[in-house]
């Protein structure tokens, strides 16, 4: 796999199904578990039980806000650069 800027390669997990490429291009829904295997998602988070479906989704985005809140602006927006840029 290589990168937008066709710069650098990345091996897929050990742990990555065979052919996620198909997988992904043919439509059809995938598990949570099976997008963190693909690495489409850099988390899962578990329902809670009793609570409303997107409860706990709501609370860890609410606690990641938080942690990026509390950080520099100018180190915050530099991360979001790094991120977006590839570097």
């Amino acid at each position: 796999m290589r990168c937008a800027r066709r710069c650098c390669t990345s091996l897929r997990p050990a742990n990555a199904p065979p052919n996620p490429a198909r997988r992904r291009s043919s439509g059809n829904m995938i598990t949570a578990q099976e997008a963190s295997d693909y690495g489409l998602v850099s988390r899962v988070i578990p329902d809670a039980e009793g609570a409303a479906p997107s409860s706990g989704v709501l609370e860890a985005a609410l606690k990641l806000a938080e942690e990026i809140a509390s950080k520099g602006r100018l180190a915050s927006i530099a991360a979001k650069e790094a991120v977006n840029t590839g570097a």
